[in-house]
């Protein structure tokens, strides 16, 4: 049974009550911190991933953060830098960028809602969908880089190899 969900001031519904009931509704653990903020974790083929969703009424957005599980050391900034440098240009949607505090590599995206005419629900799954494949498509790469020592250079060439089946 559909929840029923609270209009907000400007007589549209919270999006992230939307989503929470996809969410619910595949069984993933997600936890609802307020009206404006939510997280989930889901696990993939490379760790688990915890995506975070900040609503901002005024603006009618969302931004969508996937957080992986690498973290890059502060003395390798200047790598880290340079693989985002050559990464994020080749991204249609979204950026990464390294936590300056926590050294994680984060995906971030905003969603603009202005149009009360899309689900908002499915659009923001939508964006769920690309945040999990872009940060599983260049992990490797950002693993290269962090834990194997490559360069940058070399590290976004490997990735990028296209693989056919599975081993």
């Amino acid at each position: 049974m559909p929840q029923t969900h609270a209009l907000t001031a400007y007589g549209t519904i919270n999006p992230l009550d939307a989503l929470e009931d996809l969410v619910a509704a595949r069984s993933w653990p997600f936890e609802r911190l307020s009206d404006e903020e939510m997280s989930l974790t889901l696990t993939g083929p490379w760790g688990t991933y915890r995506l975070s969703f900040f609503w901002e009424r005024d603006d009618s957005a969302v931004q969508v953060a996937c957080r992986s599980p690498l973290l890059a050391p502060t003395e390798q900034c200047l790598p880290v830098d340079e693989i985002l440098g050559r990464i994020n240009p080749r991204l249609w949607l979204g950026h990464f960028e390294k936590d300056p505090e926590s050294g994680e590599i984060i995906y971030r995206h905003t969603v603009l809602l202005a149009d009360d005419s899309h689900a908002p629900g499915e659009l923001l799954e939508h964006v769920v969908k690309i945040a999990l494949t872009e940060t599983e498509r260049f992990y490797p790469a950002f693993d290269f880089v962090l834990q194997h020592n490559h360069s940058p250079e070399e590290a976004l060439a490997a990735a990028m190899i296209d693989t056919c089946g599975e081993a």
